[in-house]
């Protein structure tokens, strides 16, 4: 396996090959895939947008963690911190997302005779159905706050 299995370069070939509008449900955005990533302080303490941009209809999903968990329990996974940002014309955000997606892997770590092949590409269709399964649970309502 290379050093960064699934590095910035992977994610963004991946991000680009996949219905980023059908997945999170905004058909009236136009996805823009960066090719460098952002420094994850940059995206955990922005609090207005981070691209340049006025438009009314923009939103942010940002690939904040990726990483390789292995436990001698449950197996291994691929693990993902992704972040979504939903702003009208105000320079605040009207929603803010933000979860752990995690996906079984059964090549990874590879034991002797493993085809490299193959486990890249189980490497590969986890981070999409990480994307998946991030999607899903920002499709869900928004939790209601509890008063305290």
């Amino acid at each position: 396996m290379p050093a960064a299995p699934i590095d910035t370069a992977n994610q963004v070939e991946l991000l680009r090959s996949l219905a980023l509008r059908d997945l999170l449900h905004l058909p009236d955005y136009q996805p823009i895939v960066h090719d460098e990533a952002l420094p994850s302080r940059v995206m955990r303490t922005s609090i207005s947008r981070i691209a340049p941009s006025s438009a009314s209809c923009y939103a942010e999903f940002v690939v904040d963690s990726v990483f390789f968990q292995q436990d001698i329990v449950d197996g291994s996974y691929l693990k993902i911190l992704f972040r979504y940002r939903d702003f009208t014309t105000d320079p605040t955000p009207r929603r803010v997302f933000s979860t752990w997606t995690k996906t079984k892997l059964t090549l990874l770590p590879p034991k002797p005779g493993t085809d490299m092949d193959a486990a890249a590409a189980e490497l590969r269709a986890a981070f999409a159905h990480d994307v998946s399964l991030f999607a899903a649970a920002l499709s869900k309502p928004p939790k209601a706050k509890t008063a305290g």
